[in-house]
């Protein structure tokens, strides 16, 4: 039974290429009589040579003259040695696998994270200079779909082409009194500094309902959906930029909360159209609309304590965004929760960055 079990083994290790089985072999020679080994050995060479001896493999001994070949005394000698002889014979039918593959030679991560601590962030208080909602005028606009929109413009007094900022509130901030959206990140815009160094016409429209919908997504993370006030919005932006001098390669979107989810939709809704996206605390797409928005630069702006929109999605769609080709900056606030980083609310370096940026053609 020993010999049958080893050569069924054998058969295994040499027929199947099964490595597992050569180490079974070699505990089942090992632990057989040596009586027996005279049985086996002949059956294993030949085995080793893709052979089968007949009578080996019914159990029965080979011919006395053939126990008296040339090598096969010392081998009954020293059974162990010619063991590991013949398995590494047996080995060496088995297919040789590819070379492992090399580890280091993996390419580097495209998404470079700018992290900054939100604990030694000044808190800057709000500028003696910052003007009154009523430096906005304010209109309304009704969408083909129907939708009304409440909305504020900032309008300089140029006829020369200028950019337009596209301010998008969060969910708090949904109704119809134009009034609500209005707040210090929007009015910064009109500051006398900030208007001189970035002159644009300064949309802030005010949804009725929701600008996105949130939802698990493919990969178990939760991602955005456009809502209902954004195809409005979209109406609204096509119909200024045909009516006011507004220099159509420098479309800017800008949100935070659900406004930083609706500027990211919205560039994936309309590839091409906007010049870049600037999303603070958003909830982005579903990781695979990233091939369409990728053409579009984007500065996602996150902080890793937020409970209401989580961190992890904004970081997976800025890594799909990076794999995509996508020029893209992910700047994450150490210990910061779901707010605007008061160093960015009325800094001028991210809006310089995002006046660098003018939509690709073609």
């Amino acid at each position: 039974m020993a010999v049958l079990g080893a050569q069924l083994a054998l058969g295994r290790a040499v027929g199947g290429r099964r490595r597992g089985a050569v180490r079974e072999v070699t505990a089942v020679f090992l632990m057989m009589p040596v009586t027996d080994h005279d049985r086996f050995l002949p059956c294993f060479a030949r085995r080793g040579r893709r052979e089968i001896n007949p009578q080996v493999m019914a159990g029965v001994a080979p011919p006395p003259d053939k126990r008296r070949e040339a090598g096969y005394a010392n081998a009954m000698q020293k059974p162990l040695t010619l063991l590991a002889c013949l398995l590494l014979g047996a080995c060496a039918t088995t297919p040789a696998r590819g070379p492992a593959p090399d580890r280091a030679a993996a390419p580097a991560p495209r998404l470079a994270v700018e992290t900054r601590s939100y604990a030694t962030t000044p808190l800057t208080p709000t500028p003696s200079d910052l003007p009154p909602v009523e430096a906005f005028a304010d209109a309304s606009f009704t969408a083909p779909n129907g939708v009304r929109l409440p909305y504020r413009l900032l309008s300089p007094a140029t006829k020369e082409k200028l950019p337009l900022v596209v301010m998008l509130h969060g969910s708090g901030a949904v109704g119809h009194d134009n009034k609500a959206q209005m707040g210090p990140f929007v009015r910064s815009w009109a500051r006398p500094g900030t208007a001189k160094a970035f002159p644009a016409f300064v949309l802030a429209p005010q949804a009725p309902v929701r600008t996105a919908n949130y939802a698990k997504g493919a990969d178990r993370l939760l991602a955005s959906r456009p809502g209902t006030s954004l195809p409005a919005i979209l109406a609204l932006i096509d119909e200024l930029s045909a009516r006011l001098p507004i220099d159509t390669d420098r479309i800017y979107l800008v949100g935070f909360s659900m406004g930083g989810s609706a500027a990211m939709n919205a560039a994936a809704l309309e590839p091409g159209k906007f010049a870049a996206v600037a999303a603070f605390s958003g909830v982005p797409p579903e990781r695979a609309l990233a091939v369409k928005v990728a053409p579009t630069p984007v500065m996602i702006v996150h902080g890793d304590k937020d409970r209401e929109n989580p961190y992890a999605p904004d970081l997976a769609w800025a890594g799909a965004l990076a794999d995509a080709g996508g020029d893209v900056r992910f700047v994450s606030y150490s210990g910061m929760a779901h707010v605007v980083p008061p160093d960015m609310m009325h800094d001028d370096a991210w809006r310089a960055w995002l006046f660098s940026q003018k939509r690709k053609k073609g």
